[in-house]
């Protein structure tokens, strides 16, 4: 059986899902610590092992781009300095 080609999931890079997807990015990336790469992965249907997934990372760096992670201890540890 060969398995379909991964896509993104419906409605991904539409206005209907931006607040889905960041609800899922938060939770991605601040509670689970995911790099964007898996969060790319996630969102194109990649197992982390298949070795096509490397294929996300004009998507990843988007998501770099567009949602940098902040490092909140360190922002408050330097305004109490």
């Amino acid at each position: 059986m060969i398995d379909p080609e991964p896509q993104p999931r419906p409605g991904l890079f539409t206005n209907q899902d931006a607040e889905a997807w960041e609800e899922q990015y938060h939770l991605l990336a601040y509670v689970l610590r995911m790099s964007p790469e898996q969060i790319a992965q996630i969102d194109y249907g990649f197992d982390p092992e298949d070795p096509d997934a490397w294929m996300v990372f004009s998507w990843a760096h988007e998501i770099r781009q567009t949602f940098p992670v902040l490092d909140i201890r360190a922002m408050i540890g330097r305004g109490r300095r």
